[in-house]
């Protein structure tokens, strides 16, 4: 899990979605919104119900996009909010491939 810090809060997903720049990737889309620069950066995930009607599997996703989050943490610079929005073969994808995609799309923002 992550630390709370780290957490975009739900009533932020809004703003995110509608001012975010937009990154695509084969597993997930995720839309970066710059924030203040002494806040920390924050993530946050959608999976959908089009994606899986069971909640089990859902929240494997979850948890597999913040386990590959969390491994970058101490890369990323301050003062960006990140929502990432899965895809269909994130169902099928491991933690190897997602941390290998999610640190191609976030290299432009470690320190």
């Amino acid at each position: 899990m992550l630390p709370k810090k780290y957490r975009l809060p739900a009533s932020q997903f809004a703003a995110v979605k509608s001012r975010g720049q937009l990154l695509q990737t084969p597993l997930f889309g995720c839309l970066v919104l710059p924030s203040f620069p002494n806040l920390p950066i924050r993530f946050g995930f959608i999976v959908s119900t089009k994606l899986s009607s069971k909640a089990t599997i859902r929240n494997h996703t979850r948890r597999l996009l913040r386990e590959a989050v969390r491994s970058l943490l101490p890369r990323l610079s301050r003062g960006y909010d990140f929502l990432i929005l899965a895809k269909h073969p994130l169902l099928t994808a491991s933690l190897d491939q997602t941390s290998q995609v999610l640190h191609e799309i976030l290299t432009p923002y470690f320190n």
